[in-house]
């Protein structure tokens, strides 16, 4: 069975099924644990997280929207992103966030921009270099 299930509340859940009726499936699955997003709710009230304890899953208590992933050693937490002002997000032991998809490319094409900048101004120095190198024929 999955250990960890992560249900993010969305328009679309309207034409699915009743949250009572995932739920159950994921009790069914085996799912250690679940954990409930929902974007639109009020602070404090976003995000939900069940733990599996005598086999069957008990919520446990969220302090200000954060409660931390047993499974992953990461602590869940919600904070915006550049698409959303609430969105859930994973923060690691030093309390460092973790990059969301986003967030991650744009610091991948930040290093290689800085990479080729790097690059350019070395080999410029270079140039640099083998013109001083270059002398004049003695006379």
């Amino acid at each position: 069975p999955p250990e960890l299930a992560v249900e993010i509340v969305s328009d679309a859940d309207e034409e699915d099924s009743s949250w009572d009726e995932k739920f159950a499936r994921y009790h069914e699955l085996g799912v250690r644990e679940l954990v409930r997003f929902d974007p639109d709710a009020k602070a404090g009230e976003r995000l939900r997280v069940w733990d599996r304890l005598a086999e069957d899953l008990i919520e446990r208590q969220v302090t200000d929207d954060q409660s931390p992933c047993l499974l992953l050693d990461l602590v869940w937490v919600v904070r915006p992103t550049d698409r959303a002002p609430a969105a859930l997000r994973l923060v690691d032991g030093e309390g460092r966030l973790l990059p969301s998809p986003e967030e991650h490319e744009r610091a991948r094409a930040d290093e290689e921009r800085a990479r080729a900048e790097s690059a350019r101004a070395r080999a410029q120095r270079l140039e640099e270099q083998l013109r001083a190198l270059r002398v004049e024929p003695h006379e």
